[in-house]
């Protein structure tokens, strides 16, 4: 897996789990550990297989659980962005995103899902911190949260840990509850079904996003960074006015 700036890969409906995941998954249970501090609790992660395909439609379809930026009553596109905190393009297109969404006043919703790569160290750690603050806090609180994480260049080790503890707590969430969310295995759950999904796409490398006409049905992908000039084209294309 890789990050993704330009237009690095062909478009495809289904692909093979990268070994460089498989690897990742097998050490997340030492990676919590050493980051969360939980006692006598672990994070395991070592069933991951080949994702199935799964169609534009599928992937698409707007579950309550999801982290959505905007108002899906009024939007008429909605991205769905597969992304890795910890991901320099990602955080390269935070901000086109966020552009965009205060260009198109109200008529793009950004769906955030989680897609993070083994080659990034405090990915997977940042992305069930996320899932909490958004389970602990709701929406406002992820998409601040998010907004900071995308920013900010964690050191490895347990330093992570006391970032992202305050940063959350900082948005009104319980440190306790926001540590044992950390270490439920329901959340890294969540996270594996996100991750899954993106490669059930075609994702290849982050950020990998979909893009969908509420009305009309038409879709299109952004598999990369994209300037922002770009992804205007792609959303005027999908009559976006």
């Amino acid at each position: 897996m890789q990050e993704v700036e330009q237009k690095p890969v062909e478009k495809k409906s289904s692909m093979n789990t990268p070994t460089a995941i498989i690897v990742g998954a097998v050490i997340i249970s030492i990676a919590i550990f050493a980051v969360f501090g939980q006692k006598g609790t672990t994070q395991k992660n070592n069933n991951v297989v080949a994702p199935k395909t799964v169609s534009l439609t599928a992937a698409l379809k707007i579950e309550s659980t999801d982290h959505v930026r905007g108002d899906l009553s009024k939007a008429e596109v909605v991205i769905v962005e597969y992304s890795d905190s910890d991901c320099s393009f990602c955080q390269k297109f935070h901000p086109t995103l966020l552009q965009l969404m205060d260009e198109y006043q109200g008529k793009l919703v950004w769906v955030y899902r989680h897609f993070p790569l083994s080659i990034h160290p405090n990915a997977y750690n940042e992305a069930l911190a996320l899932e909490c603050v958004a389970q602990l806090g709701g929406n406002d609180a992820f998409n601040k949260y998010l907004d900071e994480a995308m920013i900010k260049t964690f050191q490895k080790g347990e330093s992570i840990n006391v970032e992202l503890v305050s940063m959350a707590t900082k948005l009104g969430v319980n440190e306790k509850a926001f540590r044992d969310c950390v270490a439920n295995p329901k959340t890294a759950k969540i996270v594996d079904a996100h991750a899954e999904q993106a490669q059930g796409v075609g994702a290849q490398g982050t950020p990998f996003s979909v893009v969908l006409n509420l009305k009309t049905k038409k879709t299109d992908t952004i598999p990369g960074a994209y300037p922002i000039e770009e992804v205007r084209k792609i959303l005027d294309a999908l009559a976006i006015k």
